[in-house]
């Protein structure tokens, strides 16, 4: 019975968008032949626009929410699964990425049904960095075959697609470091809204940063700062101790 009451809601919506609409025209006709006073005309011509406008919105509305959901073929729900691309997932939601999975895998790999957690971290691994013009089918393949010949690569695979972003405390702690190499640490000026670093992958970041500080004499110089630091994965982000500096350089401009 729904899509029967959304069918009559609809061309009802669009009969009363007609009578405003012929509201708006006839109105005015009788006012020109004298057939309503101005007065009168004003009136109805208010009324006849706001009521059926309303009742149209109000019809469009149920019948949207009773139409029924779009059917998609199996054939056409493989052909888009086989189009997507890894930026069409990075942009799905939790919930549709791992419905995806559920349809896709079988095919890679049907006599692997429990290892879909582990295919979800290789597909996530090195998003940031990896072309996002690759069909997720392809990178799943690829996947598949560290399964069968490199197993403990595929199971240590790290999803860096849903893991929690610490670029602010990367930036933080490369800050803090630089001071370290400054004369006068507490006149370091860094920008309020710093870029964001770039994600290389597995919680580690690359940040190039430009700041001002003075020296002994109180003379303001430019420096500009390059630190390439990653999060180990254990205890607090917020404490340095738990990061690792790989790279650290700070130049004089």
């Amino acid at each position: 019975m729904v899509p029967i009451f959304s069918t009559i809601s609809f061309y009802l919506a669009w009969l009363f968008v007609a009578l405003a609409i012929w509201t708006v025209f006839e109105v005015p006709f009788k006012r020109l032949t004298g057939k309503i006073d101005n007065a009168k005309a004003k009136e109805d011509l208010g009324g006849g626009v706001i009521g059926g406008g309303i009742l149209a919105g109000i019809l469009f509305g149920v019948s949207w929410y009773l139409a029924p959901p779009t059917e998609v073929s199996a054939e056409e729900a493989a052909l888009a699964d086989a189009e997507t691309t890894l930026a069409d997932y990075k942009r799905m939601s939790a919930d549709d990425r791992g419905a995806f999975l559920a349809r896709v895998l079988p095919g890679i790999a049907p006599e692997a049904p429990d290892y879909q957690e582990q295919f979800r971290n290789c597909l996530g691994y090195n998003t940031p960095i990896k072309q996002e013009d690759l069909t997720a089918l392809k990178v799943l393949g690829w996947c598949d075959a560290d399964r069968v010949n490199n197993p403990e690569t595929f199971a240590g695979y790290f999803n860096d697609l849903e893991a929690k972003d610490h670029s602010a405390w990367a930036i933080i702690h490369c800050r803090d470091r630089a001071k370290l190499d400054l004369v006068a640490p507490r006149t370091a000026d860094f920008a309020m809204f710093p870029g964001r670093p770039q994600h290389l992958g597995s919680w580690e970041y690359r940040v190039v940063e430009d700041f001002e500080s003075d020296n002994a004499f109180g003379v303001t110089f430019g420096f500009r700062l390059f630190c390439t630091i990653q999060f180990n994965g254990d205890g607090d982000p917020m404490e340095m101790r738990n990061w690792t500096i790989s790279e650290f350089a700070l130049q004089a401009e």
